[in-house]
């Protein structure tokens, strides 16, 4: 039978709007790799989160896959972009983790553990990484992956004309702050390629999050050759380029996304799920329904909260409770003269 999640986020804390740093994979690869995790880099409440699984889930517009090796799921909203370096919401975080790969990666205990590079070393005085890439990497246009690739994308990353949100993941490195404000040119960012396999990057202060943040997917390497011929149009179905476990095939706005295996990903070998279609079901009741119709095998992260505690009766064995870590704000809109002209509102 066919595994399927509702996912249920019921706040401890009293927050209306969150922002958080979180990152969740789900490749469904080999048993001592990961299978699902979380990188969380803002934390300050404490928040519930239940996750309940099952096995079915449909779509308005579209029908979803009924094959037993197409994982198909919910990811809460139509992703604004599918470039790394300007995703900054779950939603987008969701779908590029499974298309594109970085350096390091997290286990099932939060631990650092090779991800594109083999193996890593870090200076005495914690400011110079070493990483020794794999030799077996790829793009899923068969194009090798080198250390130069990770000095593009890093150098992108940082550009202030590409206008990362993510971009202060990589404050530490030499450079970076003042080339984020336009006063140095990006090739005077603190990394370089040694050779094809080896990638150095220099702190300007030691930083023992840095290879926590590094597995945030703004990070990861992507395709130079690709970007440079298409532009802004580089992630749509017909140009993209992936780096990671799987490759997007289709891509209709506000209706689904499918992805399919990369067959150059370099652990190929362990990918167990053929495909994954995405649905950004807006309306978490819509999500629900299609979930308890088999048209969905997970829902996003929540569920109506007048139904938790059938659900959580429904499915007692499929209801896990798991802390999550994360800051919440609200917002105003500082355009309304009822708040612009509030001083109380910024005392």
């Amino acid at each position: 039978m066919r595994r399927r999640e509702i996912h249920y986020w019921q706040y401890l804390s009293v927050n209306v709007l969150c922002l958080s740093n979180q990152k969740t994979r789900y490749k469904i690869i080999g048993k001592d790799q990961k299978t699902m995790k979380h990188n969380y880099l803002a934390i300050i409440s404490i928040s519930l989160l239940l996750v309940c699984c099952n096995d079915k889930a449909a779509h308005t517009d579209y029908t979803p896959s009924n094959a037993q090796n197409t994982l198909r799921v919910d990811i809460g909203m139509e992703p604004p972009t599918l470039d790394p370096a300007l995703a900054e919401d779950s939603y987008t975080f969701r779908v590029i983790n499974d298309l594109f790969a970085g350096l390091v990666d997290w286990n099932q205990s939060n631990q650092p553990i090779p991800g594109m590079a083999s193996s890593w070393s870090i200076s005495a005085d914690g400011t110079t990484y070493l990483f020794h890439l794999r030799h077996d990497l790829k793009f899923s246009d068969g194009q090798a992956i080198h250390a130069a690739d990770f000095v593009y994308s890093w150098r992108r990353l940082v550009n202030p004309k590409t206008a990362s949100p993510y971009n202060f993941l990589l404050k530490s490195v030499v450079n970076a702050p003042l080339i984020m404000q336009g006063k140095l040119n990006p090739q005077q960012l603190g990394v370089r390629a040694l050779n094809d396999y080896d990638f150095e990057v220099k702190l300007a202060y030691p930083n023992t999050a840095f290879l926590s943040y590094i597995t945030v997917p703004s990070t990861f390497v992507v395709p130079q050759h690709i970007i440079e011929k298409y532009g802004k149009e580089w992630t749509s179905p017909k140009h993209i380029v992936t780096s990671g476990a799987y490759v997007l095939t289709e891509h209709v706005l506000n209706g689904h996304m499918r992805a399919v295996q990369n067959k150059q990903f370099y652990a190929a070998s362990q990918v167990h799920i053929n495909s994954i279609e995405y649905f950004p079901y807006m309306d978490i009741n819509v999500s629900l329904a299609n979930f308890k119709t088999g048209a969905l095998d997970t829902t996003w992260q929540n569920v109506p909260v007048d139904q938790y505690q059938r659900l959580r009766q429904q499915y007692p064995n499929e209801l896990h409770t798991v802390l999550w870590e994360r800051i919440e704000y609200l917002v105003f809109n500082m355009q309304l003269a009822k708040y612009a002209n509030n001083p109380k509102l910024r005392q």
